[in-house]
C-alpha cells in the first residue's frame, strides 16, 4: 500500500515537472513570435511562416559573462535577441551594445566568412539561434523572404553608409576650422619677431641668450604650424577626391630623430622615461617625406613610452642596410599578447585609454605603400 502510494507520488510528480517544461517552452515559443514581429530583417513573413521558423530554431540561454560567439571563429548561425543585453566587441574593444529584437550574425549566413566580432552577455540573456539548415530552408528556398531579406540588409547597408558619410563631412568640417584657427598664431609671431629686433639692439649677455630662446622657439612653432596646415590640406584633398602629390627628397634621418626627440620630452607618456640613440654605420641621405617619417618615429617611441614603466628606457637604434635605412624602436614593456598579434597591423587596436588605434596603420601606409619600405614588430611577453 505505502509502495503503492510512493509510486503515484513519483508519478505525480513527474507530470508536474512536464506541465511545467510545457509552459515554459510555450512562453518561449510566444516570446520567439512576438521578438521575429519586430525584426526588420523578418518584415514580410506571414504569421504561419514565422510559426514554422520559431518552431525550427533552437532557443540558447547564455549566462552572464559568456561569449555567444568569438571574434575570428568559424559559424554559421545567427542570433535574435529574445531577452537580455550582450556586448560586442572587436579587438578586445567595445563597439555596440545589442538588447531584445535584435539580431546578430547574420552575414556569417552569406559568406561563410571569420566572425568580425566577439559578443559577450552582460546579463543572463535568451538568444534564438537560426542555424545555416532552417535559414536555406525558410528564406533561401522561398524568393519573397529572399527578396525581404536583400531588401532589408539593403536598407541597413544604406543607413550606415550615410552614418558613415554624415560623420565623415563633420570630420572634415573640423580639419577645415582646425587650418583658420592656425592662423591665429600669427599674431603671437608678429609680436615675438618685433621682441627678438629689440633684443638683437641690446648689449646684455642674458638678453642675448633671451633672444636665442626666443628665436628657436619662433622657428619651432613655424615648423609645427607649416606641418600642421600641410596635413589639414591633404586631408581636404582627400575629401575632395583629389590625391595630393606625395613628395620625396633627399634628407639626413638623424637630425629628423634627434628633433623628434627633443619635441617629445614633454610628452605625458615619455615623462621619467629616457631615450637613447644607437647608429650603425654610415647614415647617409635617403630620399623620403620628411613630416611622413617623423610622423611613423613619432608614434613607436610614444607608443614605446606608454609601454614602459618609469625610470625605462627607450632604445631607437638606426642602422645602415645597404640600399635601406632601418630605424627600430624597443621598449621593455610587457610585450604583445599572442592573441593580438595577428591583427595588430591589421586594424585598428589600442590599449590605451586614450587611445584610437591609428597610430600603427598610419605608420604601416607610409612605409609600406608611400616608401615601399617594410614594417614589422617584434615581440616577447
Amino acid at each position: 500500500m505505502n509502495s503503492q502510494t510512493e509510486k503515484d507520488g513519483q508519478a505525480e510528480e513527474v507530470s508536474s515537472i512536464s506541465e511545467e517544461e510545457k509552459k515554459r517552452v510555450e512562453v518561449v515559443e510566444i516570446m520567439k513570435l512576438e521578438t521575429l514581429k519586430r525584426v526588420d530583417l523578418f518584415s514580410q513573413f506571414s504569421l504561419s511562416a514565422l510559426k514554422l521558423l520559431t518552431r525550427d530554431c533552437n532557443d540558447r540561454l547564455v549566462k552572464k559573462g559568456e561569449e555567444l560567439c568569438v571574434e575570428g571563429a568559424i559559424e554559421t548561425s545567427m542570433y535574435v535577441i529574445l531577452s537580455g543585453k550582450l556586448e560586442v566587441c572587436k579587438m578586445k574593444k567595445r563597439v555596440d551594445i545589442a538588447t531584445s529584437g535584435q539580431y546578430l550574425g547574420e552575414m556569417a549566413l552569406i559568406d561563410s566568412k571569420p566572425r568580425s566580432a566577439t559578443v559577450r552577455a552582460l546579463t543572463d540573456s535568451l538568444v534564438m539561434e537560426i542555424d545555416a539548415d532552417v535559414f536555406a530552408k525558410h528564406i533561401f528556398d522561398d524568393p519573397v523572404h529572399s527578396f525581404s531579406m536583400i531588401k532589408n540588409l539593403s536598407n541597413r547597408m544604406r543607413h550606415l553608409l550615410d552614418v558613415i558619410s554624415q560623420d565623415c563631412q563633420t570630420m572634415n568640417c573640423f580639419v577645415h576650422d582646425m587650418r583658420n584657427i592656425l592662423a591665429a598664431l600669427d599674431l603671437p609671431e608678429l609680436y615675438l619677431d618685433s621682441l627678438t629686433k629689440r633684443l638683437a639692439a641690446s648689449d646684455e649677455e642674458q638678453e642675448k641668450e633671451d633672444l636665442q630662446k626666443i628665436d628657436k622657439s619662433m622657428k619651432k612653432i613655424a615648423s609645427v604650424r607649416n606641418s600642421l596646415v600641410t596635413l589639414i590640406d591633404n586631408s581636404l584633398m582627400v575629401a575632395k577626391n583629389c590625391k595630393p602629390k606625395y613628395i620625396k627628397k633627399k634628407e639626413q634621418i638623424l637630425p629628423q630623430v634627434d628633433e623628434i626627440i627633443e619635441e617629445l620630452g614633454c610628452h605625458k607618456s615619455l615623462k621619467g622615461k629616457n631615450m637613447k640613440v644607437s647608429v650603425e654605420g654610415t647614415i647617409g641621405e635617403a630620399p623620403f617625406n620628411a613630416l611622413d617619417i617623423k610622423r611613423v618615429v613619432q608614434n613607436l617611441i610614444i607608443n614605446a613610452g606608454y609601454a614602459s614603466d618609469p625610470n625605462k628606457t627607450v632604445d631607437i637604434a638606426i642602422k645602415d642596410r645597404g640600399e635601406k635605412i632601418q630605424v627600430s624602436v624597443a621598449d621593455q614593456g610587457c610585450g604583445i599578447p599572442d592573441d593580438v598579434k595577428p591583427h595588430l597591423l591589421k586594424s585598428r587596436f589600442t590599449t590605451k585609454a586614450d587611445g584610437n588605434g591609428f597610430g600603427l596603420l598610419s605608420c604601416r601606409e607610409i612605409i609600406e605603400d608611400h616608401h615601399q619600405g617594410k614594417f614589422w614588430f617584434d615581440s616577447e611577453v
